[in-house]
C-alpha cells in the first residue's frame, strides 16, 4: 500500500523554486498540471506510487511555485526548460511523463 502524497518540498531551478510532491518507488513518472491547477490535481492517484516513483509538479506561476513577473516568463518553452532543470537537480535522467491539457 502507498503512503499518502507527500507535502510540498521546494527544489531551485535556476531563477525560481518549483514546489514537488514525490512519493512511491520505481521508475520516474512525473506528473504535470494543466492551466489553472497545480500538483494537487494529482492527490487521488496515489496508487501511482505502487509502481513508480511519482513526482507532481507545480509549474511555475502555479501552486507554491514560483511567480516570475518579467515578460515571456511563461513560454511553453520556460516550463518544459523547468522541467528538465528538475529532472536533472533530482538526478533523474529518464522518466515517464503524463500531462493533462496544458501539461
Amino acid at each position: 500500500m502507498t503512503k499518502p502524497i507527500s507535502e510540498a518540498e521546494m527544489v531551485s531551478v535556476g531563477e525560481l523554486s518549483l514546489a514537488v510532491r514525490q512519493w512511491g518507488t520505481g521508475e520516474t513518472l512525473l506528473l504535470v498540471h494543466g492551466l489553472g491547477a497545480s500538483s494537487r490535481l494529482w492527490i487521488n492517484q496515489v496508487e501511482f506510487g505502487d509502481r513508480f516513483h511519482v513526482v507532481a509538479v507545480d509549474l511555475r506561476g502555479f501552486g507554491l511555485s514560483g511567480k516570475p513577473k518579467s515578460p515571456g516568463s511563461y513560454s511553453i518553452e520556460k516550463f518544459s526548460n523547468d522541467l528538465f532543470h528538475l529532472a536533472d537537480k533530482l538526478g533523474v535522467s529518464k522518466f515517464h511523463y503524463l500531462g493533462t491539457s496544458m501539461g
